[in-house]
């Protein structure tokens, strides 16, 4: 993964259908003049500048960000962000029985002495020539998910994580990352079966659907979305969110 730096691909992301769990009774009055400051150089961070640190509540998952590179995780915990996020690819894993958790491996060794929540997401490589949508490539990538929940929990709960989750997929709504005209009803037997090696490999883990690509509030936002992708390359978000319950 190419390093640069934080400020340019850090982004709030939500660990639960990536939407923050803001906690209803968390105190957000307090203005940046009044927040408090890191201890080391003044610093005001976002998270101070909302309002004073409180205990974790029930319901409250909490507050974690996308990094160029898995060395940039004390960034994190200086901005009292306790979730972080690392990417396992299908191909680079392996597609057999022999898999290889080498790059799963580096990124926990990075994040676990710093954050002990951490949302992985697993994805095949962008711009495959052909989604998984056969029944062979469900149950592949079903034994692929059921080992891989294995692993981490039990190489790395040991070692101080605490809670671990799984986004199936990024962008499905998009043919670039889907690797092919965009189908809800196909990603959502392909979430079914990532849950179900999940669950099988490490019960207590989070699942967590893909999120999808914005294509806009409006027929113009859209209309631009479809001429950079090409148009049978895109569906709207909102309706491939319905299509998923269809």
């Amino acid at each position: 993964m190419r390093s640069q730096p934080l400020t340019l691909v850090l982004t709030l992301l939500l660990v639960g259908s990536m939407v923050a769990a803001l906690d209803s009774g968390h105190d957000t009055s307090a203005s940046a003049s009044t927040a408090a400051q890191d201890a080391g150089g003044g610093r005001t961070f976002l998270p101070l500048a909302l309002g004073q640190y409180a205990p974790r509540t029930p319901g409250h998952l909490g507050y974690g960000a996308n990094i160029a590179s898995a060395d940039h995780v004390t960034y994190l915990t200086e901005m009292g962000f306790d979730w972080a996020k690392g990417w396992v690819t299908w191909e680079h894993a392996g597609r057999g029985t022999a898999y290889d958790w080498t790059a799963v491996d580096n990124q926990l060794r990075e994040f676990v002495p710093h954050v002990r929540h951490v949302l992985l997401r697993v994805s095949g490589q962008t711009g495959i020539t052909s989604p998984p949508v056969t029944a062979g490539d469900r149950a592949a990538f079903e034994a692929f998910c059921q080992a891989l929940a294995a692993h981490v929990s039990e190489t790395w709960r040991a070692q101080g994580l605490d809670t671990v989750a799984y986004e199936i997929w990024n962008e499905p709504n998009l043919g670039y990352e889907w690797g092919g005209q965009p189908s809800a009803a196909q990603y959502t037997a392909l979430l079914q079966a990532g849950y179900r090696g999940i669950k099988a490999g490490d019960p207590q883990a989070i699942v967590v659907s893909a999120g999808l690509a914005t294509t806009g509030g409006s027929l113009t936002d859209l209309a631009w979305a479809r001429r950079f992708y090409g148009a049978a390359q895109v569906v709207p978000d909102l309706t491939f969110l319905r299509d998923m319950y269809r």
